[in-house]
């Protein structure tokens, strides 16, 4: 492990340009944040309130505390009574329109209660648990409820303008790691070239980024609709289910490997009346979201030491 590594336990990775890195006191309350500069292995001091890309940021910090943070790109802002989203002024308007596109969905999500010329976002606070918060309160809990919300969000109307949503590129990835480079690089390299092609589908409305703190169970419903689009629903699913597999790996739940996923599945299917899912797909995006969760993992203390068995899961996982 390097130096900045052991000094910055958790960082953003990206293809150019600095890289947001965090780390907190011991008591975990004081978070400081810095930006990294893979290349020449420093990191400099941030000051979020001063980041000239988010002129928003400031004011949303007067009304809560910063929980996300990403150099020059968003920042969320916890009030008491909801959440500010800071984004990049140009952004504003494709956020709320996405959050606008889930209005009169079957499942909650939050509403845009205010919008600011400076790029801010204020969203009303989803009541509840989280299905991440679940998992760690009972590791055998089901997940049939949260198949029927993804399955519900798989069925909204198609909006006339939504982007279409990208597949990982491996190669990416494999740039990303080389720029601060550790043991796994060659397994990465060879795995990445080893992973099959996923042609991208524009089928049905994706969340774009579905885990298992993005999903409420109690009062079923969804948040971080950033990144809604056009895609496959074996796209939202797959990745869902390995987010859930690596829960279990954290844990050491005991669970047997692919059973959280073949629930999931299982219960999607149940709920949903469109084609059949694709068992060759979901396979394809399950050795892709491994890949690309095995890449982020190098740079996270929590899961750093599953990486190998992540990079493994991505050439091995056998579909449902």
């Amino acid at each position: 492990m390097t130096c900045w590594m052991r000094d910055w336990p958790t960082a953003y990775p990206r293809p150019e340009g600095p890289w947001t890195v965090r780390r907190q006191d011991l008591g975990g309350h004081q978070i400081e944040w810095g930006a990294f500069y893979p290349e020449a292995g420093t990191v400099v001091a941030l000051v979020p309130e001063a980041d000239e890309a988010l002129p928003g940021i400031g004011a949303a910090l007067q009304r809560g505390r910063l929980v996300g943070y990403r150099r020059g790109r968003r920042a969320v802002v916890a009030t008491p009574t909801s959440f500010v989203k800071v984004v990049r002024p140009r952004r504003v308007e494709s956020l709320v329109s996405c959050h606008d596109l889930l209005a009169d969905c079957p499942f909650a999500v939050p509403h845009v209660l205010d919008v600011t010329a400076d790029g801010s976002v204020e969203l009303s606070a989803l009541t509840g648990v989280s299905l991440h918060q679940q998992l760690r309160a009972d590791p055998s809990c089901s997940v049939d409820s949260v198949g029927a919300v993804v399955a519900a969000l798989h069925t909204q109307p198609l909006p006339d303008r939504l982007r279409v949503a990208g597949v990982d590129d491996p190669q990416q990835w494999v740039a990303i790691s080389r720029r601060a480079s550790t043991s796994h690089l060659a397994t990465i390299e060879r795995t990445a070239s080893m992973l099959p092609p996923v042609e991208v589908r524009a089928e049905v409305v994706v969340h774009g980024d579905l885990h298992d703190k993005n999903i409420f169970v109690d009062r079923p419903g969804l948040i971080d609709l950033d990144g809604l689009g056009l895609g496959a629903p074996e796209d939202d699913l797959a990745n869902l289910a390995v987010h859930l597999e690596l829960r279990n790996l954290q844990a050491g739940t005991g669970l047997a490997p692919g059973a959280r996923s073949e629930q999931l599945y299982r219960a999607h299917r149940q709920a949903w009346t469109g084609r059949p899912l694709d068992p060759e797909r979901l396979r394809q995006v399950e050795q892709h979201t491994w890949f690309r969760l095995a890449c982020l993992s190098q740079y996270r203390a929590g899961s750093r030491r599953l990486v190998p068995r992540m990079l493994n899961a991505a050439l091995t996982t056998p579909g449902p």
